[in-house]
């Protein structure tokens, strides 16, 4: 926690890691004998949940960091100096409103 983060493509901060948790992936798969989907664990993979702390501009229910749309279901390409990758935006809260 406390690594800062980065916007890959316009090298911009995004904001500072607050929290990480780790998960065991899930997959869905059908069950022959209940008859339909079940969740089941995926071996040899973990999600990761990270919790990014950040400035955003909120116009018209829409939150923006240095021009990146930040919403429920957005990629974003980040790095912090630990490591790099694609991230799906699963949740955004509103903290302290200006």
């Amino acid at each position: 926690t406390g690594d800062t983060v980065y916007f890959t493509a316009h090298k911009t901060v995004a904001g500072k890691i607050v929290s990480v948790s780790a998960m065991q992936t899930e997959t869905s798969e059908f069950s022959m004998n209940e008859n339909m989907y079940v969740t089941a664990p995926y071996p040899g993979y973990t999600d990761y949940y990270v919790t990014i702390e950040a400035m955003a501009e909120k116009v018209n229910n829409v939150y923006t960091i240095d021009n990146n749309s930040i919403a429920v279901g957005n990629t974003l390409n980040m790095r912090t100096d630990a490591f790099a990758g694609e991230a799906t935006i699963w949740s955004v809260e509103e903290v302290n409103a200006k």
